[in-house]
């Protein structure tokens, strides 16, 4: 009998591993983001394409061959020249290009941070909505057990004459708007799944369900100090790694302006003579119209502008910290008042009426305004918690996990 036991246990445990949904932390999540994105993964060929352009930009200019025979019509006449040129780079162009592409390379790298900061923060949010989802489906399955064993008590009711047939029918539109609700809130989660696994490079993926709390309300520093953490974003250290990239390409178009000289030399063989004798040359542009002088005007408006662009960039991300810290600070408030106050009383009213109900001490009306204030209060204490969980995440990204004093322990 032991034996049977044992193997039924056994075999329980094994359809339990098979089918049950594997479980995700925001740090597995943000963990697949980094490995499997595909933006991410994009960058290392575009590394390795910075580094074929510092490679291509360190050759010099490869000589050429030319060949020429003049006089063909009259043989005694005709002369044979084989030449070989080289172009010589002057105004430090070679210098100039490798600077530039070596620049290049780096800001990819910035590029890099930029787009891991912000997959993070948008990992966070999608993460937090299914977390959020799978809360609110936990609580409007609950409601419903107790909706669907409540219903046996309005039909006793029913049956015994204490209450109208209309309270019945009220209580199965409100019974089948409960079950309504969990449907689309189950629509809702499997399209946050679908969009959260995305992230990592999964589509259509949503059999797992993901862990955390939000119950963690933790403190954030002041606004002043967000604002000073907000320098070291990857956005604005890429602005100032700009001054280097189109430095750079001031250098380049300004080397443009020196002409280069191109010498050739090689053998010439006189037909009339019937020897061979030497040529020697070179050429060299004269610049006196095009020296390159719109490029180089072109390259330093364009370094000029940074400044403004800079400017635009710390307005941008100064209006997103102000507005996710203020979000943070009102819903902070909201979620003190629901938690401490609304819910409980709404919790309890929601318990006596029920009760009431079946001893017939308050009325149907009763029992439904009391039902939809619990769920309304329930359902929007669950939104407020998304809501600052949403904004905290935002000010993560905007500032680091510096933003946050007290630190969630796993």
């Amino acid at each position: 009998m032991r034996k049977f036991i044992f193997l039924g246990l056994l075999l329980q445990l094994f359809f339990f591993q098979i089918y049950a949904q594997p479980s995700r932390s925001l740090a597995d999540a943000l963990a697949l983001t980094l490995l499997n994105n595909p933006e991410l993964n994009s960058f290392s060929y575009e590394m390795r394409a910075g580094d074929a352009r510092i490679l291509q930009a360190g050759f010099r200019p490869n000589p050429a061959f030319d060949a020429e025979t003049e006089n063909i019509g009259t043989p005694i006449f005709m002369q044979t020249t084989l030449l070989l040129s080289q172009l010589i780079e002057l105004g430090g162009k070679r210098k100039a290009r490798l600077q530039f592409a070596q620049s290049e390379r780096d800001r990819v790298a910035l590029d890099y941070e930029v787009r891991k900061r912000q997959l993070f923060v948008d990992t966070t949010l999608l993460f937090i909505e299914v977390l959020i989802n799978q809360q609110k489906i936990a609580f409007l399955e609950e409601n419903l057990k107790v909706l669907q064993g409540f219903s046996s008590i309005v039909e006793k009711r029913v049956q015994a004459g204490k209450a109208s047939v209309i309270e019945q029918s009220n209580f199965t539109v409100l019974l089948n708007s409960a079950i309504i609700d969990i449907n689309n809130a189950h629509n809702e989660l499997r399209n946050a799944k679908n969009k959260l696994s995305a992230q990592w490079n999964e589509t259509n993926n949503n059999a797992f369900e993901v862990v955390g709390n939000l119950e963690w309300i933790p403190e954030v520093i002041s606004l002043e100090k967000m604002g000073v953490l907000v320098d070291q974003h990857p956005q604005i250290v890429r602005s100032y790694f700009e001054d280097n990239l189109r430095a750079a390409r001031v250098a380049v178009e300004k080397s443009k302006a020196y002409p280069d000289v191109n010498l050739r030399g090689g053998p010439r063989y006189l037909e009339e003579a019937g020897k061979w004798v030497w040529v020697l040359g070179f050429s060299i542009p004269i610049p006196i119209s095009d020296r390159n002088q719109g490029r180089i005007w072109e390259s330093y408006e364009n370094l000029e502008k940074l400044e403004k662009e800079r400017e635009a960039i710390w307005t941008k991300l100064l209006t997103e910290l102000n507005t996710s810290y203020s979000t943070v600070q009102t819903v902070f408030s909201e979620l003190n008042l629901l938690r401490n106050v609304v819910l409980p009383a709404a919790q309890r009213a929601y318990d006596f009426s029920y009760k009431g109900y079946e001893l017939a001490r308050y009325n149907y009306l009763e029992l439904l305004e009391t039902e939809r204030s619990y769920r309304t209060s329930k359902i929007r204490y669950l939104q407020a918690l998304e809501a600052y969980h949403k904004a905290l995440a935002q000010l993560e990204g905007l500032t680091g996990s510096k933003a946050i004093i007290n630190q969630q322990c796993e």
